[in-house]
């Protein structure tokens, strides 16, 4: 990510980037046993959401501050969340 930023700066660009995560990525609602899936790979995961909160939560963060410490100070970071259902 931060070899096409810096190049983007260089030529004198200011960068932002816009990093979206839906509502229940951030604050992981769920309650009973769930399947997971991901959609840019074929993996599954069948998980009891209680007992993986803190870990997943933990691992969010983590995420997020990745980018963030990566981006800088390249690049602006602005972290939006999907609106909750209507």
């Amino acid at each position: 990510m931060c070899s096409g930023l810096k190049q983007l700066r260089s030529k004198g660009s200011d960068v932002i980037v816009f990093h979206l995560l839906d509502r229940d990525e951030l604050e992981f609602p769920f309650e009973d046993s769930t399947l997971f899936e991901d959609l840019e790979e074929d993996l599954k995961l069948l998980a009891d959401p209680p007992a993986i909160r803190s870990a997943y939560k933990r691992a969010i963060e983590n995420l997020i501050e990745g980018y963030r410490q990566s981006a800088l100070p390249t690049a602006s970071i602005i972290l939006f969340s999907t609106p909750p259902p209507a």
